[in-house]
């Protein structure tokens, strides 16, 4: 599992991601610079939500290798159970499939009703 996050129930859900690459230099400084997903297909599942469910947008920068996952208050207060898996998976154009990251996500009752 490469993380977890704790929300409220029926809160909007917000994950930016960035994708970089190495870039070592002659002197062996390494920097990292943004990895391009022009052409890329971006998936990502949590419980039932895929990218067919209303109220699940990805917003995208593809020259910057930036891309976010948006899931409405509306569609994440029809989780029922308090835990979740989810994952994201990136297919580039060069048809290298890649799993970006799976995490766990417990959702929790609203303190202020």
């Amino acid at each position: 599992m490469d993380f977890c996050i704790e929300r409220y129930h029926g809160n909007s859900l917000v994950l930016p991601v960035a994708l970089t690459t190495p870039l070592v230099s002659e002197s062996g400084a390494i920097t990292y610079v943004p990895l391009s997903i022009a052409g890329a297909a971006i998936r990502f599942k949590l419980g039932e939500i895929t990218e067919l469910s209303d109220g699940y947008s990805i917003t995208r920068d593809d020259p910057a290798g930036n891309f976010t996952i948006i899931i409405s208050a509306t569609l994440m207060a029809t989780l029922v159970n308090t835990v979740y898996y989810f994952a994201a998976e990136i297919t580039y154009a060069s048809g290298i499939r890649e799993t970006l990251f799976v995490g766990k996500l417990t959702l929790k009752d609203n303190v202020v009703a």
